[in-house]
């Protein structure tokens, strides 16, 4: 079967992929290009979810789909923007335009496609050629989005879900990025406990963020929430 011209190849397959997400109710995030937002019936306030769709051209021919989903909570984003900059994690300071600064401070967790469609979370894009692949990965897109997708919002759906699953063992605590805003999450929520171990338990790296910038976001939460309490690391 002949191939389709890529560039309509990918119009096409970037229309079906969003006609599937709007029919469960996601809509556009209209500040950021080929993002959806998950409706208010999967996830509860101030938690939200995302997810970015990535239609790119292959390198032989055809269009390639990829995504990534992303857990947010803006109040703790709004947080973490006044905190100073030695207290967050230094890869931080690459986002010197406000609204990307605060997205990447909100992140509580991601995900990407590969680790939705395969248990070991090796990487996974459809690829589609023509209008019969097309057809295919429409159909194994929304059964990914209505499965493993809705299953992994469901542990992340309401602060106390997400923050329960956090504490559920080392290999759930969030990593980079994540740590801050779970942790001043916990806290907004009245987990002290879960926000304490966060932190007792949080690993330095010699690069993005050292024992120094751990111990000042330490020092910070402790004056911004007093029921935080003794600090650990300072």
């Amino acid at each position: 079967m002949a191939r389709t011209p890529t560039k309509r190849l990918k119009a096409q397959v970037k229309t079906a992929l969003t006609a599937e997400l709007v029919r469960r109710g996601w809509s556009p995030n209209r500040g950021f290009q080929d993002v959806f937002v998950a409706p208010g019936s999967c996830v509860a306030p101030p938690m939200s979810v995302e997810w970015t769709l990535t239609v790119d051209s292959d390198t032989y021919g055809g269009a390639s789909v990829t995504g990534i989903g992303n857990v947010f909570c803006g109040e703790a984003g709004d947080t973490l923007m006044h905190f100073p900059e030695d207290a967050l994690d230094s890869s931080v300071l690459e986002f010197e335009e406000p609204t990307w600064r605060h997205r990447v401070l909100s992140e509580l967790d991601t995900v990407s496609q590969g680790a939705l469609l395969g248990p070991r979370g090796d990487f996974h894009s459809w690829l589609v050629t023509d209008d019969a692949t097309l057809g295919t990965a429409a159909e194994e897109f929304a059964a990914m989005v209505d499965g493993p997708l809705a299953d992994w919002i469901r542990l992340r759906r309401s602060p106390t879900e997400f923050l329960q699953h956090c504490a559920e063992g080392p290999e759930h605590r969030p990593t980079g990025l994540a740590f801050r805003s779970t942790t001043v999450l916990a806290l907004m929520e009245g987990f002290v406990d879960i926000a304490r171990s966060l932190v007792a338990g949080h690993e330095a790296d010699p690069y993005d963020d050292t024992e120094p910038r751990i111990a000042r976001f330490e020092r910070e939460l402790a004056h911004r929430f007093p029921e935080y309490g003794a600090l650990q690391r300072s």
